[in-house]
């Protein structure tokens, strides 16, 4: 998700820079805009859910709930009240409802604490050109004045964008590492509560540990920022060289870079399915790919919207490309509910998150626990071309018969209720 937050802090400064600085603009309204961008597929996606966690309430609480101390279930039913609202993982809430909302609660942590990021961003780069601009302006032989200025500020950027980016995963990886350590763990497990004090008696429970870790420090947004503010900074350097004038030179620079650049990350991500695949554990793959790529994607990023020749740019603008990119926010909310109503057709059972046996030797990671060890049963046989196609079906219809009518039903409440309070 590390580059969808690049964007998002990419492309909202780009639109926003200038707004959030005008008489006009008025914080909750920008507020109800975004919610009603995403609220209406996202309380679509959990009402086709809700009947599984319901079902299986009791079962997640048991076997399937990261935080296994006494107070764990009251911080799943949190996190369940909050997660329509998307404010679950704001309370470190890994909450099972249609779980791969946890970016949009992010994000909408990031929107909280937007306008002010993009005014102190404005601020201290209005502050650091006026700073660059007299410097230059004592050399009596400076015979480019703008250029030179244009030049300086897109480094000062860059030189930020470093600061950014050791934030962007130093931050995660600390709280990971703080929730992973002996001290936090025994602090947080109850004495006595299922023999699960003071020490790891499993290889499941140590898992559990690990993924708790993950999950928290990918998800509250506070330590996320950094990540966001990465792809404010790259806006800012596409505001100045749109304003100072893409030449030929640049823009063959930065096709060259992008197209050799997603010839190489594809490659990479095929590796790294492979790997996930034969590896049993791969949290590691997923932390490095999360965390430690961002910097060339950000760079992927700001090149894409420089050099429009590239086969790179050529390739996404084909009408699949534009089509799947149009649906895929319906795609990305509406996977888990899909893959979980067919696991229920295979099973014949609505029971799809099955009792996990925490002592079994065959129980080693969590990922085991969603296996049905049941003899009668098996993981359930989705095919992923076809899972694929009707992901594909279903999102175009429910972007055209929820998403769009939906958002603009939210708007247009929001805007009414705006007026009545002038």
């Amino acid at each position: 998700m590390s580059i969808f937050f690049l964007i998002t802090g990419f492309v909202m400064y780009i639109a926003y820079h200038e707004k959030v600085e005008s008489e006009g603009f008025h914080y909750w309204d920008f507020i109800k805009r975004r919610y009603a961008r995403m609220l209406p597929l996202h309380w679509f996606a959990l009402a086709w859910y809700a009947p599984f966690i319901a079902y299986n309430y009791r079962t997640i609480v048991n076997d399937y709930n990261f935080w296994q101390n006494k107070s764990g279930e009251i911080n799943l039913i949190l996190g369940i009240a909050l997660t329509p609202f998307l404010m679950q993982s704001w309370v470190f809430s890994l909450c099972y409802w249609n779980s791969v909302c946890w970016s949009l609660s992010c994000q909408l942590g990031y929107y909280f604490c937007f306008p002010w990021l993009t005014r102190k961003l404005n601020a201290q780069l209005a502050s650091v050109e006026e700073q660059i601009d007299v410097s230059i302006a004592k050399d009596s032989e400076n015979q480019s004045h703008e250029t030179q200025v244009f030049e300086a500020m897109q480094k000062k950027c860059r030189t930020y964008m470093w600061y950014a980016y050791h934030a962007s995963y130093m931050a995660p990886l600390g709280l990971m590492g703080v929730m992973n350590s002996p001290v936090f763990r025994n602090v947080w497990r109850d004495e006595n509560f299922k023999s699960r004090a003071h020490v790891v008696v499993t290889a499941l429970d140590n898992d559990l540990d690990g993924m708790r870790a993950y999950f928290c420090g990918r998800a509250w947004f506070p330590v996320r920022i950094p990540l966001f503010f990465m792809g404010m900074l790259l806006g800012a350097m596409r505001v100045r060289l749109a304003r100072h004038g893409v030449n030929q030179q640049t823009e063959r620079k930065w096709a060259k870079f992008t197209d050799y650049y997603s010839l190489c990350f594809a490659s990479w991500l095929i590796a790294c399915i492979v790997a996930s695949g034969l590896v049993q554990d791969s949290k590691n793959i997923r932390i490095f790919n999360e965390f430690f790529l961002t910097a060339p994607c950000a760079f992927w990023l700001y090149g894409l919207t420089v050099a429009s020749k590239s086969y790179t740019v050529r390739a996404l603008k084909n009408p699949v490309m534009r089509a799947i990119g149009t649906w895929s926010f319906a795609m990305y909310l509406l996977q888990f509910p899909l893959y979980t109503s067919w696991a229920a057709l295979e099973y014949d059972t609505m029971r799809v998150f099955p009792a996990c046996d925490r002592e079994s030797p065959e129980v080693k990671v969590w990922a085991d626990c969603f296996h049905n060890f049941d003899s009668d049963s098996v993981p359930p046989n989705v095919v992923v071309i076809v899972f694929l196609f009707f992901l594909t079906l279903f999102s175009f219809l429910v972007h055209h018969a929820v998403e769009k009518p939906g958002t603009r039903l939210m708007n247009r409440l929001a805007s009414r209720r705006a007026a009545a309070q002038k």
